[in-house]
């Protein structure tokens, strides 16, 4: 999956929700500014809105060339993953017990087949 091949429409939530496991999920652009969302903590969309400003930094600093996906995995009961494009930024809030694998590779598929 590379980040100049991933196309981000905005229905593309509504395809993400479907994935199981899937609890919300938001788009921004990468300003950091929210294009829609179906998340209900406003914290998790200003996170990415930060995430969306900040991964372009890390990418520079750290040297590691094109970051496409940051999987925040937590010891509740939620994890939250963030997918980056050129022109958008795609933050995923999923249960704990779906495989991040699995839901990185059906996200994958349906922003390469967007």
């Amino acid at each position: 999956m590379t980040g100049e091949n991933l196309v981000m429409k905005d229905s593309i939530l509504d395809d993400v929700l479907s994935i199981r496991g899937v609890e919300g999920a938001a788009l921004a652009h990468p300003t950091g500014d929210l294009i829609t969302s179906s998340l209900d903590d406003d914290s998790l969309n200003d996170f990415l809105g930060f995430m969306a400003g900040i991964v372009p930094v890390f990418e520079q600093v750290a040297a590691l060339g094109q970051v496409q996906s940051v999987v925040l995995k937590s010891d509740s009961t939620e994890n939250f993953s963030v997918y980056v494009g050129e022109e958008r930024v795609l933050g995923v809030l999923s249960s704990n017990r779906a495989s991040v694998r699995l839901l990185r590779e059906q996200v994958g598929d349906l922003l390469e087949w967007g």
